[in-house]
């Protein structure tokens, strides 16, 4: 995991990412500090962007994946950030060579968190049910005792039930979950060898199989999904903007993925944003005064009180009142309208802690976004590390501001050699530069000097 922020002005654009990447072997966890997840998007315009989550894009890193489009598109301009994010996506599913091979391993990645929640669920739920039900069965009689798979395959019924009530993802077209199922068969039945060890039989692998199939199809993305943002300045943007996009990868041929927030800063829109990305609790808490966890406490609890409250008042109306009924269905209406005042009540107070901020923020100079960025890192870090919190943020802070004039500069960045050792390696980067400006120096003078040759009177 890790968490990510950006903030936005009208002048500027500052991103902050933490450097912990957490590796899942299907044991164990391990958290490495160095990975990178800012980068430098365009040779010829003010554009970055980060990545969270999932580290690979079809087997191969998203830095490597980042830098070849980076090096395909040279000196190409976009005129919005939203046009670069589109060209972005478009490289993604068409330009990037994927083969079977790599979508079976995305098959295994989307299956294995479905396969170890049923065995979760025989372990803690399904065994004692059925436990119960085979104690209770009686051994004299000729009905058939009670059988553990049975009940597993009731549980996965449901669990495809629920799965199919969900809407259908609209990369797909007209390819149905049954060919997505025939089409990975083979990476399917693997998976349940590998991943799964509670009993099964026959109708158990076929339930599996649809179930693995409709989780692909349907709209909600898997919990191994990557996320890119994308943020800065198009030719035709006076002011930055930030596209959010989420992403699977390539099932039968097409790209999964879901569109975020898009923000655009400026005139007729709102002067500031702060927005984080995957882990993004502590940075809501700072920005609204409470946290998502908190919330969802203090929602719950309250509302559980105002139940219990009015069973009571209903109790005593109903036992000492003609009109009883009446008067508890009252009961019932005011209390849904008491909790529907305070979650209001509560977003308000939120709204209000966040505007508080952002109307700052909206006349912040960039140093000062810089500041506000890395700071919200750290302290989303501080409190991993002093909690019982596993510590999948931390590491350095990577930090990035962008202009439409200075393009992406690099507050904070780290390496992973040393620079004073490798000075070729900027004298390379410094040529590179260079021969992509040159090409767009020469192209204008060229342009100049047709203008120029178009206005010249004829020669004698």
């Amino acid at each position: 995991m890790t968490t990510e922020v950006a903030v936005l002005n009208k002048l500027a654009v500052a991103l902050a990412a933490d450097s912990a990447s957490t590796i899942d072997t299907g044991r164990n966890r391990k958290i490495y500090n160095s990975a990178n997840k800012i980068f430098d998007l365009s040779e010829a315009q003010p554009l970055g962007l980060m990545i969270y989550g999932n580290a690979e894009f079809m087997g191969l890193p998203f830095e490597l994946v980042i830098k070849e489009f980076r090096r395909l598109m040279g000196g190409t301009c976009f005129s919005t950030v939203a046009e670069c994010t589109d060209r972005f996506l478009s490289y993604l599913s068409s330009e990037v060579q994927v083969s079977q091979n790599d979508e079976e391993q995305l098959i295994y990645a989307v299956a294995r968190p479905i396969l170890r929640e049923v065995e979760t669920a025989v372990e803690t739920e399904i065994l004692h049910k059925w436990a119960k039900e085979y104690a209770a069965h009686d051994k004299s009689s000729s009905a058939p005792a009670p059988d553990l798979i049975d009940y597993i395959n009731a549980h996965l019924l449901i669990r495809l039930g629920d799965w199919r009530k969900k809407a259908p993802s609209p990369h797909f077209g007209r390819t149905t979950p049954k060919e997505i199922a025939a089409r990975y068969s083979q990476a399917i039945s693997t998976a349940l060898n590998w991943f799964y060890k509670a009993p099964k039989n026959a109708q158990t692998d076929s339930l599996f199989a649809e179930l693995i199939a409709e989780v692909v199809y349907r709209e909600p993305l898997s919990p191994g999904k990557a996320g890119v943002v994308i943020a800065g300045f198009g030719t035709a943007e006076l002011c930055p903007s930030l596209r959010w996009i989420e992403l699977d990868g390539i099932f039968s041929g097409s790209l999964k993925w879901r569109q975020g927030d898009t923000i655009e800063v400026g005139r007729g829109s709102t002067g500031a944003k702060v927005i984080a990305f995957a882990q993004h609790d502590i940075a809501e808490l700072f920005l609204a005064g409470i946290g998502p966890s908190d919330e969802r406490y203090i929602t719950d609890y309250v509302g559980q009180q105002l139940v219990n409250l009015a069973g009571v008042a209903k109790q005593a109306v109903l036992a000492g009142a003609a009109q009883g009924s009446a008067q508890a269905d009252r009961i019932d209406a005011e209390v849904k309208k008491l909790a529907n005042d305070f979650k209001a009540a509560l977003q308000l107070r939120k709204n209000s802690s966040r505007s508080r901020i952002l109307d700052m923020v909206r006349f912040m100079p960039v140093q000062e976004l810089v500041v506000l960025a890395e700071s919200l890192i750290e302290i989303t870090s501080l409190k991993r590390r002093v909690t019982d919190d596993l510590e999948t943020v931390g590491g350095a802070v990577d930090v990035a501001a962008i202009t439409r004039s200075e393009g992406l500069v690099w507050i904070k960045r780290k390496h992973y050699f040393d620079p004073e050792l490798n000075s070729r390696f900027f004298t390379r980067q410094r040529n590179s530069i260079a021969k992509v400006d040159g090409g767009r120096h020469v192209n204008r003078g060229q342009a100049k000097a047709k203008r120029t040759k178009s206005k010249a009177p004829p020669s004698e």
